[in-house]
């Protein structure tokens, strides 16, 4: 991914209540170091999901700490959402991640979120565990869900 990109996916804007997936200016993204912001970190941990020129989804693979789970976090172009194109995405997502030497990986969903989680259980990922959570200030219920490859 690069700057540009990332950049261009930090103003997508989402209507409520998907609302609070909406980035905070990247400037508050820089000054916090999230990892998108990091060069060395975007290189390893994200890529983007592209028809011709447009970008149309993102994701990120991490490992929450050496030797712990993998994760995924995703977006979908906020004019695709709903539209039935999040299998096709979650599709390729799974065919790069199955390239990879991981074995199980995980996601969060805030629960509220009907569709996504519709479209994960669909593409394969099963619910292992629900729990709070502090995102931007704010607690939110999640689902935590896991592929196996």
């Amino acid at each position: 991914m690069s700057l540009q990109q990332a950049k261009e996916i930090s103003e997508w804007r989402y209507p409520s209540p998907y609302d609070v997936y909406n980035y905070p200016n990247w400037n508050i993204r820089e000054e916090n170091k999230w990892a998108v912001t990091l060069p060395e970190r975007r290189k390893q941990e994200f890529r983007i999901i592209s028809y011709g020129d447009k970008v149309v989804a993102y994701f990120r693979l991490f490992e929450n700490q050496p030797g712990g789970k993998y994760f995924l976090g995703l977006g979908l172009l906020p004019t695709l959402c709903g539209t039935g194109k999040g299998a096709v995405i979650m599709e390729q997502i799974l065919a790069y991640v199955g390239k990879t030497k991981i074995k199980q990986l995980y996601l969060e969903v805030r629960d509220f979120n009907k569709r996504a989680i519709r479209c994960y259980q669909k593409a394969g990922f099963v619910e292992v565990d629900r729990y709070d959570k502090s995102v931007l200030g704010s607690t939110c219920r999640m689902i935590e869900m896991v592929y196996d490859f």
